[in-house]
């Protein structure tokens, strides 16, 4: 068994341990010494344990977080790479300049909208509207999501990280 120096783990809340210390305590910077990765790498008595991890963090960040992540930093090997990938209907937008909002339309939509669907601000129904036509009516939407598995693994292990 290969005994590794250093895990990195990328996610959503799951992988970010949300809620582990307390309800509503989703970004409690303690929850992350609860989360999955810090527990898998006391098992695996791995003693450096990186997590990228963001609370409604979408796949496009988790890929482009994590890549950047690789190309900057020097990582102890050997490395042990873990993501998690988070729902397929969760996607970055951005609103203002530099000013990233994570948002699950299906959830954040459908919550609103029940009750009062004239109260969703204007940005949010253009969302809504571009959201369907990005994942519903084009497949190559879930090909660019293949690649970026297959991309995030090709590099890891081209730096040497499994």
């Amino acid at each position: 068994m290969v005994k590794y120096q250093t895990l990195i783990a990328n996610g959503c809340s799951h992988t970010y341990g949300a809620e582990t210390v307390g309800d509503g305590r989703h970004s409690d910077p303690e929850n992350i010494e609860w989360s999955w990765s810090a527990f898998l790498s006391r098992s695996m008595g791995i003693k450096n344990c990186v997590n990228l991890s963001e609370c409604g963090q979408p796949n496009q960040s988790i890929y482009f977080k994590t890549v950047d992540y690789l190309l900057k930093n020097r990582i102890e090997k050997p490395g042990l790479l873990v993501i998690q990938w988070s729902y397929l209907n969760r996607v970055s937008y951005f609103r203002a300049p530099s000013s990233e909002t994570y948002i699950n339309p299906g959830i954040y939509s459908h919550s609103i909208k029940c009750s009062d669907p004239d109260s969703l601000p204007e940005d949010i129904k253009r969302f809504e509207k571009i959201y369907v036509e990005y994942f519903a009516e084009n497949v190559e939407n879930y090909i660019s999501w293949v690649f970026n598995n297959i991309s995030l693994t090709k590099i890891a292990q081209n730096i040497g990280i499994d």
